[in-house]
């Protein structure tokens, strides 16, 4: 999507002779918004009684009272002019102030019961205001309904209160569905407008005291109120603030109580006007002093997903200005211009109107040189998440992070009373911030209401990239509020129990029985097994009495805890089948059997298979029977040869009794299973005659029940031990779901990772909620919205300790495969790579358009053909829990590839959905298809100058273009080789009457 253009660029861009100018807007402390009092106002969103702002009359439980601040001008007299309304609606709900017919400012709050005298009260300051004065406007309230409840400061000066309307309300009434306005309220139809110069709204719970508003006041200048300053020491309690001087293309809520605003026609004013040429835009003379701009270069790099506007310097003429020379006025004079935005437009044949100009640049001011007769500015591109660090809020007293957490997580289900498998939970750290009250209370990321229970890490028992977390029994399922943030909490014995799997089977004298070696029995999946030799238990034949057959041991590596165990149990997942074959009458019995012979466990299984043959003779039968200990067996055969078959045909679980004899606290270093057949030549003349078995082994597991040993038993050394193992504690796991997406109205699961960073972007650096250019579907072409929202582009992150924006938003948009950006205007934007059949232009450029134009290829350093791709990043350890490789064969065997060349090590830290192992045909299908989309062939590289202004006005980096008819062809190519050929702008670098362009080859 390229730019959209103001309607006299289409038409100038016809005339074959175009002036250009470049107008600059120094914005600066002095700078205000001016609402015209017909349409314009600023949109802040819905509230409800909980929104920060909404505050309570001291009367009332919890309620504070409340302090509003404000510079304003009216530039006419005479009518209502609304100011700010807090919860307005059709009816009178929340507060409001304005300045009423007889010109005096009022603070008015309703009941939400009408929009009369009755429904609302009101407080009336006693000065007239003057026109064309700027005033500054400190109001205080209890919400009493006596006037000694309120105070109106002009100029730090108290009024004299009168009071209007009827309404006995002692706080106002806000309601569900009432919007924030500034310069509007919603009760009258007609003239909701405003019409007034504002700046530095403020909104506090509390009644200021007279130092700060002394503070504040600064003797009618400028002062942030985001920072405590002088006697001013009321920031912390700060519900709203809008600074409204900066430029911005939106109003955002300085407080972080994000109510930030849309802009409804309201213009700034007070920008300090400068050009390359003298001009006139809307009645505002721009000096024409600008002797020298760089150009303005914005790039995208699709390789690794980012985007970037260089900064702009700035020659100027130190002429002149108000009196003084430029120089005293940009720094160190009355008003403050560093840091402040700077906006840039392209104006077309001196055209008056700025809605006729096209913004071309958004930055802030930072560095300011200067000689006898010139200065040097160095402005640079503004991103809202500038100077910003995740986490940014600790709790009061330990001062420990509050974590960000993003993502769908699953807990573990296992308690001390009905032990499972813990090796299927997605967990997050949470950090201890103190053990108290028997108790470890570790930071939350947000109010959590289920699912929030506890976790530790058993080090040792992971294997095979399995983790291991048992949930502690006692941990709280919800949150609880604590020292400024929300607090999970559990015993600080960590009583827990669980199923878990050996770590590796050991070499015995029966280790080659198992057809795998064993390996099966201790991978960790349920499903896959170890088949043992059924010869190896030996045939039974002839006659005579006593056991035949075999026990086959085999030993393995034990997980250590390290806590004591409280109980201990052994269990095995198995499946057999058992076959005996019989040459006689009477009775036989065969007996299969599992046990842990070494260690003197319970027995954990012990089949008896049982048969008696009721008959004169063996040869003709009259009755054949054939019983098992847990029934199930079936005889089959002819009488001279009967069989019986018992079969455990589907997986079953046994586990043996407790054993806590002579385990000293701890488990033994080795385990060892005996697994046995025997027959049994009975006296009374049966035999069998052959037996077979067939065992199938697929997981050997303990269920060990920990503490840590914090009874307040005398013996010596247990204190210590308690106290050395809580020290060392420094975080628990949660498998609590990370934070709903804030920028759609907090009721969905962020799950995906291009939703993270939309909602970082609203959370954190307080932008608005504003949907991107390119997010949603047009159409039947799919939107970033859409090709992101599947499994594979799933995430999940945490972050417990600072860490740049700036760098977390690169992952974020690196992991997820698209690049986002902010356009000049201050609209943002989503820029990927679509599937070739959505694929389509939003130009076509012939050699008439362009000139000077180069074709070259990207280098085969850029060439990357295989991936190693580490993903899940593991929520204990500085490491992955799943790796692949991913690979072009066909690119690696073209471009002459050796073996252990081009390949990279990619560690995916958010992203969790599952790579392709070879690139799928559409490359939003994940993450390596995207990417060997990108960087796993050889591509086309175009640049050229445009020359043709119908076209080069509204170009971008982002956008898709066509050439055709054009004086060279790329290669051995044609410009519409094997269908069309798409290209996507990545540099462009516009200066005044030129636009140059370097585009990549996408599809």
């Amino acid at each position: 999507m390229s730019l959209t253009l103001p309607s006299s660029y289409e038409s100038a861009s016809k005339n074959s002779n175009i002036k250009e100018n470049w107008a600059f807007q120094l914005f600066n402390s002095n700078s205000y918004l001016q609402f015209d009092g017909t349409d314009d106002y600023i949109n802040l969103g819905t509230t409800t009684a909980s929104s920060a702002i909404n505050l309570k009359g001291t009367s009332e439980s919890g309620g504070t009272g409340i302090s509003v601040s404000f510079f304003v001008n009216f530039p006419e007299l005479e009518g209502r002019e609304n100011i700010f309304a807090s919860n307005s609606t059709a009816t009178y709900s929340g507060y409001w102030i304005e300045k009423n017919p007889d010109d005096k400012i009022a603070l008015n709050w309703g009941d939400d019961t009408g929009a009369g005298s009755s429904d609302r009260r009101t407080m009336i300051g006693s000065t007239v205001l003057s026109a064309n004065t700027w005033y500054h406007v400190l109001i205080t309230s209890t919400f009493a309904n006596a006037t000694s409840g309120t105070q109106i400061y002009i100029n730090n000066v108290a009024e004299t209160i009168t009071d209007s309307g009827s309404a006995s309300v002692t706080t106002p009434t806000y309601v569900s569905d009432g919007k924030a306005y500034i310069g509007r309220e919603d009760f009258t139809a007609t003239n909701y407008g405003g019409k007034l110069y504002l700046k530095n709204l403020a909104i506090w719970s509390g009644v200021l005291d007279s130092n700060n508003r002394t503070a504040i006041y600064n003797s009618g200048n400028y002062k942030s109120l985001l920072y405590d300053f002088g006697n001013y020491a009321q920031s912390s309690n700060l519900k709203g603030y809008w600074e409204l001087n900066n430029g911005e293309p939106f109003i955002q809520d300085l407080s972080g109580n994000l109510q930030n605003g849309t802009i409804n026609g309201a213009t700034y004013k007070g920008f300090l006007p400068l050009s390359t040429t003298d001009t006139s835009i809307d009645d505002i003379f721009y000096h024409g002093v600008i002797t020298n701009t760089g150009s303005i270069r914005d790039s995208i790099d699709l390789e690794n997903s980012k985007a970037k506007t260089s900064n702009l310097s700035v020659n100027i003429s130190n002429f002149n200005y108000k009196g003084s020379d430029m120089s005293t006025e940009l720094l160190f004079g009355t008003y403050d211009y560093f840091n402040y935005n700077v906006r840039v437009y392209s104006q077309l044949n001196d055209d008056s109107s700025l809605s006729n100009c096209l913004q071309i640049y958004q930055g802030r001011l930072i560095n300011i040189q200067h000689n006898d007769s010139s200065l040097s500015l160095e402005i640079t591109e503004k991103k809202p998440w500038d100077f910003l660090s995740l986490p940014l809020n600790k709790t009061n007293t330990n001062k420990t992070y509050i974590p960000i957490v993003y993502g769908n997580y699953t807990p573990e289900t296992s308690t001390v009373s009905s032990p499972d498998f813990v090796e299927s939970a997605n967990l997050f750290p949470v950090p201890v911030d103190r053990v108290q009250n028997n108790e470890f209370v570790c930071i939350a990321h947000k109010s959590i209401l289920s699912d929030g229970r506890l976790h530790y890490f058993e080090k040792n028992a992971s294997n095979n990239n399995v983790q291991v977390f048992t949930p502690v029994d006692d941990a709280q399922n919800a949150s609880v509020s604590y020292d400024g943030a929300n607090a999970l909490k559990t015993h600080f014995d960590l009583h827990r129990n669980s199923k878990i799997k050996v770590i590796d089977i050991d070499a015995s004298e029966d280790y080659a029985q198992f057809d795998d070696l064993g390996a099966k029995s201790v991978d960790g999946i349920i499903t896959n097994f170890s088949t043992l030799d059924e010869n190896d238990f030996g045939t039974t034949t002839g006659t005579g009495t006593g056991n035949k057959g075999a026990s086959l041991d085999f030993s393995y590596d034990v997980p250590q805890f390290p806590h004591e165990i409280q109980s201990m149990k052994v269990g095995v997942f198995v499946k057999y089948t058992l076959t005996a074959s019989f040459v006689s009458g009477g009775t036989s019995q065969v007996a299969f059997a599992i046990s842990d012979n070494a260690n003197n466990f319970s027995e954990i299984r012990n089949e008896t298979l049982s048969y008696t043959f009721n008959s004169p003779s063996f040869s003709s039968p009259t009755t054949l029977t054939g019983q098992s200990s847990t029934g199930g067996g079936i005889i089959s055969g002819s009488s001279a040869n009967p069989t019986l078959q018992i079969t455990n045909s589907s997986i079953t679980e046994y586990i043996s009794g407790d054993k806590l004899a002579g385990l000293d606290g701890q488990l033994p270093n080795k385990l060892t299973i005996r697994i046995s057949c025997l027959a049994n030549q009975s006296s009374s003349g049966g035999q069998v005659a052959s037996f077979d078995i067939n065992v199938q082994v697929a997981s050997i597991y303990v269920i060990p029940e920990l503490k840590i040993p914090v009874s307040t038993d005398t013996v010596a050394g247990q204190a210590q031990i308690a106290n050395e193992s809580i020290d060392k504690i420094e975080y628990l796991y949660s498998g609590a779901d990370g934070f709903n997406s804030l920028y759609d109205g907090d009721s969905t699961l962020i799950e995906h990772g291009h939703e993270a960073l939309r909602d970082i972007l609203v959370r954190f650096a307080g932008t608005n909620n504003e949907t991107p250019d390119g997010w949603a579907d047009d159409g039947s072409i799919h939107g970033l919205h859409t090709d992101r929202h599947n499994d594979n582009w799933k995430i999940r992150y945490w972050q417990l300790e600072p860490k740049d924006l700036q760098s977390i938003l690169d992952k974020i948009t690196y992991e997820f495969g698209f690049i986002f950006k902010y356009r000049a205007d201050g609209s943002s934007r989503v820029i990927y790579i679509k599937q070739s059949s959505e694929l389509s232009a939003s130009k076509t450029l012939n050699n008439r358009d362009i000139k000077n134009i180069s074709v070259k290829s990207t280098s085969f350093t850029n060439l990357l053909t295989k991936m190693n791709i580490n993903y899940q990043k593991h929520p204990a350890k500085n490491s992955y829990l799943s790796n692949l490789e991913s690979s072009n064969n066909e690119s690696r065997s073209k471009y002459n590839i050796k073996k252990n060349e081009n390949i990279k090590e990619i560690k995916l830290d958010m992203n969790v959905g599952t790579p392709a192992t070879t690139a799928q045909t559409d490359p939003n299908s994940d993450f390596y298809s995207y990417y060997n989309n990108i960087v796993g062939d050889v591509k086309k590289l175009i640049s050229c100058e445009v020359v043709n202004s119908a076209k080069s006005y509204s170009m971008e980096t982002g956008d898709i273009i066509k050439f055709d008819d054009m004086p060279v062809n790329p290669f051995g190519h044609t410009w519409s080789q094997s269908g069309s050929q798409y290209y996507m702008i990545t540099n462009l670098q516009r200066g005044i009457g030129s636009v140059k362009i370097e585009c990549r080859e996408v599809g």
